[in-house]
C-alpha cells in the first residue's frame, strides 16, 4: 500500500531537473531524440519529464550516470534538481509497523498545514540526524504551545522561548550568585571582627604581663608545648 502526498503549485515550462538534463544533452552535442533513443524512450516522454508533466522514473538518474559516465558531482546535481522538481511524493507503507503507518498518514493529511518555520526545523534536524543518527520528536512548546521538532525527548521550548527562558535562568543564577557573594562577605566580616577581638584580648593580657605582643604569644606557645610534652 502506498500513500501519495501532492505538493500543489504552478509548474514552470521546464523544471530544475529539466534544465540540468537539457544542459547535459547540449554539452554532449545531442538533440532530444538522441538522448531519448539512448534511454529507450520516446522523445515526447523525455520532453514531458523535462517539463514536469511526467514523473521522473526511479532508475532514470542511474541510467543517465551509466550512459554518460557522470561523476559524483553531476549525479548529486541531478538528484538535487530532481528533489526540487517533484510535484508529488509516494510513501510506501506496506510492511511498516502501526506507528510508522500512522506517522506517514498523519504527516500526509497535515502537510498543507505545516508552516515554513516548522518545515525549516524539520529540515535542519533531518540534516543533523543524518550525521548523528539521533531520533526526532514532535512536541509542543511548554510556553507558547507552538509545534516544535526536537532531537531530545525532554526538549521543552521552541527556539524563541528557549532564548527567553535562558535569559530568565541566567538572571536567576546571577541573583543566586549575588546573594551567595553577599553572605560570604558578611561571614568574612564576622570572622575578621572575631579575630580582631581575640587579638585585642591577647594584646591586653600581654600589656598586663609587661611583655610585647610577640613575646607574650611565644610564651603561650612554649607553655602549650611543655604541656603536650
Amino acid at each position: 500500500m502506498c500513500y501519495t502526498v501532492i505538493v500543489k503549485g504552478v509548474l514552470a515550462m521546464i523544471t530544475e531537473f529539466g534544465k540540468v538534463l537539457r544542459k547535459l544533452r547540449i554539452d554532449r552535442g545531442e538533440i532530444l531524440k538522441n538522448m531519448a533513443d539512448k534511454l529507450e524512450m520516446t522523445s515526447s516522454y523525455l520532453s514531458a519529464i523535462e517539463c514536469g508533466k511526467r514523473n521522473i522514473p526511479s532508475d532514470f538518474i542511474e541510467k543517465l550516470a551509466s550512459l554518460y559516465e557522470l561523476d559524483e558531482s553531476q549525479i548529486a546535481e541531478l538528484n538535487s534538481a530532481k528533489d526540487e522538481s517533484l510535484n508529488s511524493i509516494e510513501i510506501c507503507i506496506e510492511g511498516k509497523n502501526a506507528s510508522q503507518r500512522d506517522l506517514a498518514l498523519q504527516f500526509a493529511s497535515k502537510f498543507n498545514d505545516i508552516d515554513e518555520d516548522f518545515a525549516k526545523q524539520m529540515l535542519s534536524l533531518q540534516k543533523k540526524r543524518r550525521r548523528t543518527t539521533m531520533s526526532t520528536y514532535f512536541k509542543k512548546c511548554d510556553v507558547c504551545n507552538k509545534d516544535i521538532v526536537a532531537q531530545h525527548w525532554n526538549t521543552k521550548y521552541c527556539p524563541d522561548c528557549k532564548i527567553i527562558m535562558r535569559k530568565k535562568q541566567q538572571g536567576a543564577a546571577y541573583k543566586k550568585y549575588e546573594e551567595k557573594a553577599k553572605q560570604e562577605y558578611e561571614d568574612n566580616i564576622i570572622r575578621i571582627r572575631n579575630s580582631y577581638a581575640r587579638i585585642s584580648a591577647v594584646a591586653a593580657e600581654a600589656r598586663k604581663a609587661g611583655l610585647t605582643y610577640g613575646k607574650y604569644v611565644a610564651s603561650l606557645r612554649d607553655d602549650a608545648n611543655n604541656e603536650i610534652n
